[in-house]
């Protein structure tokens, strides 16, 4: 039976590895309300594939895409990542061009992290540095929105009218709920992690992870996160939050960034420049309240 609200939600987006994602399990997210699939791709070379361990090829990928607009989900989302060990500036034009011939929606480029613990950080790979990285990006960025795309979040690319909502929310640093095992929430200045541990979440025992966000903490946030899209940060709303004025009381700041091509302002929107939204790290603090 088919949930009551599910008529309601506007995205519903599945996440998937392309070599366990089947004909019968796409006709069974289909018939329960997912309008939207993301596709772990990675690589769309097989050789990298298998050096990093991934259990798909990029033919896996292609029946995906297809079978899923077969049966009507069209709105199909594919990660990629940049930074990946052997991968040249041509190998990455090759992936580009590769995701582009599948005619998806949206794309999503992440650099490459090496976290503690993982076979790459026993195999001491190391992550490439901020410059490598902004090379990658702009070849990314210069290629999709040649093709129409919009470059409309630091890592990600849509086609018109094609953005994440789900993720917008994050970005505009709205409020939203966890739901599952390992979901990640922000109610009422609380952000929560539900617990990951499987056994006990099917016992109904949830020990969350907790952050309480305090004003400041908010409003760096709310600074940063919505920097981060080319939709900005809207003077009002941030007045109608917090109660103060960002443009008063950082105008010196606010216009030294627009004099050295970080941000613009557009009517009452604060917005990045593609060279801000790529270095928001070097000078998003400057706007913080002291």
């Amino acid at each position: 039976m088919i949930l009551p609200y599910i008529n309601k939600i506007k995205e519903y987006t599945f996440e998937a590895n392309p070599d366990s994602l089947t004909y019968e399990k796409l006709l069974l997210l289909k018939k329960y309300g997912v309008n939207r699939l993301s596709l772990g791709v990675e690589s769309t070379s097989d050789k990298i594939l298998k050096f990093i361990n991934r259990h798909h090829s990029f033919d896996d990928v292609i029946r995906c895409v297809k079978e899923a607009k077969e049966i009507g989900i069209n709105n199909i989302n594919v990660d990629l990542i940049l930074g990946l060990p052997h991968v040249s500036k041509e190998l990455l034009k090759e992936d580009i061009n590769n995701i582009l011939s599948l005619d998806v929606t949206h794309i999503s480029c992440y650099s490459l992290t090496v976290n503690k613990g993982t076979k790459f950080f026993i195999d001491n790979i190391q992550e490439i540095d901020d410059d490598i990285s902004r090379e990658l990006y702009d070849i990314v960025h210069d290629t999709l929105t040649k093709k129409g795309y919009i470059h409309y979040e630091v890592s990600n690319f849509a086609k018109e009218n094609y953005h994440s909502l789900h993720n917008l929310t994050y970005w505009k640093d709205e409020r939203y709920f966890a739901v599952g095992l390992g979901a990640s929430g922000y109610i009422d200045n609380i952000r929560y992690t539900n617990t990951k541990n499987f056994s006990k979440y099917i016992k109904g025992i949830n020990e969350r992870e907790i952050e309480e966000v305090s004003i400041k903490d908010d409003i760096e946030y709310f600074i940063f996160l919505n920097l981060r899209t080319i939709f900005g940060l809207s003077f009002k709303e941030f007045k109608n939050r917090f109660n103060y004025d960002l443009y008063e009381k950082k105008k010196k700041e606010i216009d030294e960034l627009i004099h050295l091509g970080y941000l613009y302002i557009d009517k009452d929107i604060l917005k990045p420049t593609y060279q801000g939204m790529m270095t928001l790290d070097n000078f998003t603090t400057k706007l913080f309240i002291d």
